[in-house]
């Protein structure tokens, strides 16, 4: 088998984009070694203009020419994907598998004997290279290609190795946490046009201040029950705020949200098997 590219996307959508972008801007890959595959006329295009690389609608041409092949595609599609490429995996590649809720083995049931697999979850932040990857490796593959993933996650965020049984809360938490955010933001900057800003105003202040403290948590060696008490004085504007949240018992919404993630991705694996 004549391996051509040094990387190949099975499925060219956003998250597959986001990651091509972040080893291409870190300078890992060339746009030369690069392939992606896609039966959407659209996201090929989108894909071959922001990135630059070869676009084919064959997945089997990636995964005959690519040496480290990442399968971007939704769960519900993954039978139906990879089972025409069975056989096609040589022992000298890697499969580098971002579907929530898809086992190790379930892909190396289907895509056969050779198939050297690694299951990770990224989170859509690689794309300004700040991602969160969780990496569990497959029955097959050793140290070497999970330092390989390693190397090629790590380029656009960081990472975190664990057993692949943890992939469900991984999933729920880092994996599907940016939506989290991003519609918690929403909500603040709705709330500020209602106490009086502009949509520009208010879009502003509730940006900075998200990032400002995603950067005390991520600098000082405080907790975030430590931090939250230091910018909440008795009696205070933040006391008041809090104390809505926590009658509306907003930690227990948010458990109830994670852990219903957690579900439907332990649902997704059992629709594998």
């Amino acid at each position: 088998m004549g391996l051509k590219y040094k990387l190949g996307f099975i499925g060219a959508g956003n998250m597959a984009l986001a990651i091509a972008d972040g080893v291409v801007k870190a300078g890992l890959y060339r746009r030369t070694e690069i392939i992606a595959s896609d039966i959407a006329v659209d996201s090929r295009e989108l894909f071959s203009e922001q990135i630059g690389v070869v676009v084919t609608d064959q997945n089997n041409q990636v995964m005959q020419q690519a040496e480290l092949v990442v399968l971007a595609i939704k769960p519900q599609q993954a039978k139906a994907v990879l089972a025409p490429l069975a056989g096609l995996a040589g022992a000298e590649q890697l499969i580098v598998s971002i579907m929530a809720g898809v086992s190790t083995s379930t892909i190396e049931g289907i895509l056969g004997p050779e198939a050297v697999v690694v299951r990770v979850m990224p989170n859509l932040a690689i794309s300004v290279g700040a991602g969160m990857t969780a990496i569990a490796k497959g029955s097959r593959a050793s140290d070497e290609p999970v330092d390989k993933v390693q190397n090629l996650f790590q380029a656009c965020g960081q990472t975190v190795l664990l057993e692949e049984k943890q992939m469900h809360a991984v999933t729920a938490v880092s994996g599907s946490g940016p939506a989290y955010f991003f519609y918690f933001v929403e909500a603040i900057i709705k709330a500020a046009q209602q106490a009086g800003l502009s949509r520009q105003q208010a879009e502003s202040l509730a940006k900075q201040t998200c990032l400002g403290a995603a950067k005390s948590l991520l600098e000082s060696e405080q907790e975030p029950a430590e931090l939250r008490r230091a910018v909440t004085s008795k009696g205070g504007t933040t006391a008041a705020a809090l104390a809505v949240m926590e009658d509306a018992k907003l930690e227990e919404i948010i458990s109830k949200a994670v852990m219903a993630a957690v579900k439907r991705s332990e649902e997704l694996e059992k629709s594998q098997g």
